[in-house]
């Protein structure tokens, strides 16, 4: 509804692995939202580079936004991804699903 806000945050954590030898993950994070429309409109430039350590506990708010009302009326979906910057593989996929109404 109008004025209502949605804040996404992340948390992201490292592997469960308490061995110190352990190497550190390196990552690229993105994050976007899908329209009712089907249009794709990316939160930020992907985040590379990002370094992940076995004790990494990342825990942040990473986008805010207040309904206005000029909105399309519909289903939003808020999604993120982590993907492994050497093979762009997939390593986490999150998606979220919120309808806007008047």
């Amino acid at each position: 509804m109008t004025g209502d806000k949605v804040v996404i945050n992340t948390h992201i954590k490292g592997s469960a692995n308490l061995d110190s030898s352990c190497k550190p993950s390196t990552v690229i994070a993105k994050v976007w939202a899908k329209l009712p429309n089907n249009s794709i409109i990316p939160h930020f430039k992907p985040l590379t580079g990002l370094n992940l350590l076995p004790s990494s506990d990342i825990n942040t708010k990473i986008f805010e936004y207040i309904f206005r009302g000029a909105e399309p009326i519909g289903s939003y979906e808020i999604s993120g991804r982590l993907l492994d910057q050497l093979t762009g593989d997939s390593i986490s996929t999150d998606i979220e699903t919120l309808i806007f109404s008047n």
